[in-house]
């Protein structure tokens, strides 16, 4: 029988009751007896597989974790291979390795800039909460604003202005490992 036959069961039950004027007649009672025993054991099931899927929900965020930690270890063993591996072509001064099914190369990444001295860097390449060039911000809004430093607009301006020094700042180029 299922829950909600039993709750209609009960209902008609407690009708019936009603109409006596609640005289509890032994086929009532009878009746109401056996209604409970058969909820009684319906909701132990349904308390036992809310437990059991509590704790399937449980196990499966605990192996969730765990793939988690060996997905970042590995991430961290990957990476250290490959920093390893473009040390060691630096150092030969290689530029690309073909190694059986592989061709592994040094690839020079996108210029980028370093922040020296946020103090040092012109307003213009500051920007506002509101991405705003802090030059920009009315007066009275200046120390609520929260700020950044824009490296985009500083790699625009210097693509722009090569030959112009832009203070508290340096560029850097990087390498990385490319495998193919």
């Amino acid at each position: 029988m299922k829950l909600y036959e039993i709750s209609h069961q009960y209902e008609e039950i407690m009708s019936e009751l009603e109409s006596t004027e609640g005289v509890l007649t032994p086929e009532i009672e009878q009746r109401l007896d056996a209604v409970e025993d058969i909820l009684q054991q319906k909701m132990e099931n349904i308390a036992c597989l809310i437990r059991q899927f509590q704790a399937d929900g449980e196990l499966c965020k605990s192996e969730c974790n765990r793939l988690t930690a060996l997905r970042k270890s590995r991430e961290r063993a990957a990476d250290g291979l490959k920093a390893y591996a473009l040390a060691n072509l630096q150092r030969m001064n290689l530029k690309k390795v073909e190694a059986g099914r592989f061709v592994i190369s040094r690839q020079s990444n996108p210029e980028r800039v370093v922040i020296d001295n946020e103090d040092e860097v012109l307003s213009k390449f500051w920007i506002g909460k509101l991405t705003l060039p802090v030059n920009e911000i009315p007066e009275e809004l200046i120390d609520i604003a929260v700020r950044e430093v824009n490296k985009t607009a500083i790699k625009e301006y210097h693509k722009n202005y090569p030959q112009e020094e832009i203070t508290g700042i340096h560029f850097e180029l990087g390498e990385s490992l490319r495998i193919r």
